[in-house]
């Protein structure tokens, strides 16, 4: 008998599940999604519906499968609804796992796309950071393909200089979205977050999506707009490169404490289950 299941979430987590599920003949029926935005919309050819539609529409489903950074409030939100415990089933990092094939691909378009960030860069002399998820995957010698995204940081008195980069993009090959946005503390103003991407050669994977963060300082203060804390005790003047594959990325001179700092004191271990 197939297995027909409902995802929780319609964000990355949430469409590499699809995607899983489908290359393994599970029928998913539905998403759910607290993202009002996307209610009464269909993603990956099938609809999305509020989570309180657990409660009130049919139990024609066998599971609930959950995934991503906020698995703990997924969790005690759909048990409040009271979906059977039994058809609740938590993906962590070992179940989201792409085939090899599609694995490299990932993360050739990931090595490509910096490939083409590093030159412009460098060669403009933009001053940029490998930042968060990024460099604990650089940290801990993973590959770029095992997150969700590659997070970059630009000062943002080089924010002109990135616009301009942005300019000259070939739209055939890279995809640019103006997404989220921040609001600055020291600017007192929003300020906007791009993305940019390598158009896939296939839907089997997420695009290997490149997300620009934005560094703020005024006098001696600084500030992550993207990660919403003040940065201001670490040295944002001194930097060392990294190897990757066959790019040297700029990091941060102190990035242990860096990252201390973001995700506590047990950022060296690897954990199947992501966290906020």
């Amino acid at each position: 008998m197939k297995k027909k299941i409902v995802i929780f979430g319609t964000g990355y987590y949430g469409r590499n599940v699809f995607r899983i599920c489908k290359n393994k003949k599970i029928k998913a029926i539905f998403f759910i999604d607290n993202n009002y935005k996307n209610i009464k919309k269909k993603l990956m050819g099938i609809n999305v519906h509020k989570p309180d539609v657990l409660k009130k529409k049919y139990d024609n489903y066998d599971y609930v499968i959950l995934a991503g950074r906020y698995i703990k409030e997924m969790k005690k939100q759909i048990s409040d609804l009271k979906v059977d415990n039994k058809k609740i089933l938590k993906w962590g990092k070992k179940d989201l796992l792409l085939s090899k094939k599609n694995f490299l691909a990932r993360n050739q378009d990931f090595i490509d796309t910096m490939k083409l960030l590093v030159k412009n860069f460098n060669k403009n002399n933009l001053n940029y950071w490998i930042d968060a998820g990024s460099l604990l995957c650089l940290a801990r010698k993973q590959e770029f393909a095992e997150f969700s995204d590659v997070e970059v940081m630009v000062h943002y008195k080089d924010f002109d200089k990135l616009k301009f980069f942005f300019k000259t993009l070939d739209t055939k090959k890279y995809i640019l979205k103006k997404r989220l946005v921040f609001y600055s503390k020291l600017l007192k103003r929003k300020l906007y977050q791009f993305t940019m991407y390598k158009r896939p050669k296939n839907k089997d994977y997420e695009p290997a999506i490149v997300e620009f963060n934005i560094l703020v300082n005024k006098k001696n203060l600084y500030e992550n707009i993207a990660l919403k804390k003040d940065v201001t005790i670490f040295n944002w003047t001194d930097k060392k490169l990294i190897k990757y594959h066959d790019l040297y990325l700029p990091i941060m001179y102190n990035y242990k404490n860096y990252l201390k700092y973001i995700y506590g004191k047990s950022w060296k271990i690897k954990k199947n289950f992501y966290s906020k």
